[in-house]
């Protein structure tokens, strides 16, 4: 019995070294993290299936959260134990649309792809793989909720993850892995103390989608939502056109959020659509059919593919407000 003893404990120390190696070898590389063993996936289920039989799940979010979120393991040729999910710093990007005298200027963060999920996978693959454990991804679990359960993230009145020393400026990446995992710690979902006496994003909604007596925004009225999810539909016509601020989401609430007071100012050099681009991408022209360049500068924005039938109508909601 000493023995079954002291292999468990053994087991015990082995796993949590192995994820302290790992939490050290990301942080090196900019990223933080957390690892969770494959058991709390059926709380994060729960956590979902509570919430959609309450009074804050909207019809909305329930049609959203059952396109994307899937609870069951991936079929892959290892025992998966754990999820790691870890954060990395995600700049915004100022980019400009020409067309005529006009210029409309805006800030982009939430689809910049700047290569960090495949940066994250290599690092952990290095790790990993000398010690014969594996890692693969895991996009369809509900991120923000586990950030938060992990004790990675804090939720914010506005509903959007804050995690130190990255603020909400910040991408996450969850991945599935065999490596043992004792860490059981599992948090209260609630919102960060400093959302308990400020209102800079319900001040600063457009749509007014962020209010104080709900944890759960009004997701039916958010800004992201109407600019990536009805379509092809115009917008509602009580959206008054001054809310457009992004070609894709909505990036208020995190500007003006003082707990980003320290990153906002982190932003890539602008890119820039001249006259001609601008026309292509409000004709809706297909993406074969435009030069290459203007390919190039949409893949790099991340805008290539997924929403990409919406630009037009999104641009040109941005070109109207200028009017």
């Amino acid at each position: 019995m000493k023995n079954v003893e002291n292999c468990e404990k053994y087991k015990d120390s082995y796993s949590s070294v192995l994820g302290d190696i790992l939490k050290q070898s990301l942080f090196k590389n900019g990223y933080v993290s957390q690892i969770v063993p494959i058991e709390r996936l059926k709380d994060l289920q729960k956590d979902i299936e509570k919430l959609k039989s309450s009074d804050l799940f909207s019809e909305v979010i329930n049609t959203i959260s059952n396109d994307f979120y899937r609870f069951s393991l991936p079929g892959v040729p290892f025992k998966i134990n754990s999820i790691i999910i870890v954060a990395s710093p995600k700049p915004l990007v100022r980019v400009n649309f020409k067309l005529k005298a006009k210029t409309v200027s805006l800030f982009h963060h939430t689809y910049v792809d700047i290569g960090k999920t495949t940066d994250i996978k290599q690092c952990l693959n290095e790790i990993l793989n000398s010690k014969g454990y594996h890692v693969i991804g895991a996009a369809s679990l509900p991120q923000k909720l586990l950030a938060v359960r992990s004790g990675l993230a804090k939720y914010g009145r506005n509903n959007i993850t804050y995690v130190d020393g990255m603020g909400s400026l910040q991408e996450l990446t969850t991945l599935y892995s065999d490596i043992p995992c004792t860490n059981n710690s599992w948090h209260e979902i609630r919102q960060m103390n400093l959302c308990k006496t400020c209102s800079a994003c319900i001040n600063n909604c457009p749509t007014a989608a962020i209010t104080e007596e709900r944890f759960l925004i009004k997701a039916e009225r958010c800004l992201t939502y109407l600019n990536e999810f009805v379509w092809p539909k115009d917008f509602p016509s009580w959206l008054d056109k001054s809310a457009h601020n992004c070609i894709h989401g909505c990036i208020l609430c995190q500007i003006h959020c003082p707990k980003n007071r320290d990153f906002i100012s982190n932003i890539i050099a602008p890119i820039e659509f001249n006259e001609d681009e601008t026309l292509y991408l409000l004709e809706g022209k297909p993406l074969e059919e435009l030069p290459e360049d203007l390919v190039l500068k949409l893949r790099k924005l991340n805008l290539a593919h997924g929403y990409f039938e919406l630009i037009p109508r999104n641009l040109k909601a941005l070109f109207d407000k200028k009017s």
